[in-house]
């Protein structure tokens, strides 16, 4: 199987007394879902945010598609990286919160409009395109967030504890959302995560990171 992203020997601290991550080792393969799991504050973002440029690994590096991308933008690695908050733009519709990237990117406006069609009606939102954020529940928004990160077919997803705050009805609703992206779109997806429940379900693969190390964890 192909990897998407594979890193090597990542090491970061924040100070010179503190390693945060000790060369750090992963590969992930074109369509897996990977769940990271550990105790807060352990490194867990520090490493999405190397892998999504965002932050400068001490040493070590990024290969996606097997291009070294470590010193690459974060605008030019086709990563998208979600939080906790949705973050979307509050004076743009739902259709231009989700066609933002493929504007960006010089896509065609009718190209867009059908993307943005086809992914509402993924994710049951059909009929909102003219909604503004503040119109949304909060589980709308998230849905909408997650529909923005897939529309300009990224090559990897990080998601990092994006169900927090929601209720269990509306968190397995999203979660089967989340399941179906990646089915049809086979886009591979790190996610951050302290809800075993979530990781279980979505995961083809848990991974501790415990002392700056990753290890196989096996519930």
């Amino acid at each position: 199987m192909t990897s998407i992203l594979e890193l090597k020997e990542i090491e970061f601290c924040y100070d010179s007394s503190i390693k945060i991550l000790d060369k750090v080792n992963l590969k992930v393969d074109e369509g897996e879902v990977i769940t990271i799991f550990g105790k807060s504050g352990i490194g867990k973002s520090t490493l999405l945010k190397i892998i999504c440029g965002l932050l400068e690994a001490k040493s070590g590096k990024v290969y996606l598609d097997g291009k070294d991308i470590t010193n690459i933008p974060a605008n030019k690695r086709n990563i998208v990286m979600t939080l906790q908050d949705s973050y979307l733009f509050p004076h743009m519709t739902v259709e231009d919160n989700i066609g933002f990237s493929m504007k960006m990117h010089g896509k065609n406006k009718t190209e867009i409009k059908e993307r943005v069609n086809e992914l509402l009606n993924m994710i049951g939102l059909s009929g909102y395109e003219k909604k503004k954020p503040k119109e949304l529940s909060g589980g709308e928004k998230k849905r909408v967030a997650l529909a923005r990160a897939i529309a300009d077919y990224p090559r990897l997803i990080l998601l990092d504890e994006p169900f927090t705050g929601l209720d269990e009805e509306i968190k397995n609703q999203i979660l089967e959302i989340v399941k179906l992206l990646n089915k049809k779109y086979n886009t591979s997806l790190i996610l951050i995560t302290h809800d075993i429940h979530e990781a279980k379900t979505l995961s083809d693969r848990i991974i501790k990171l415990e002392d700056g190390k990753f290890k196989d964890f096996i519930f």
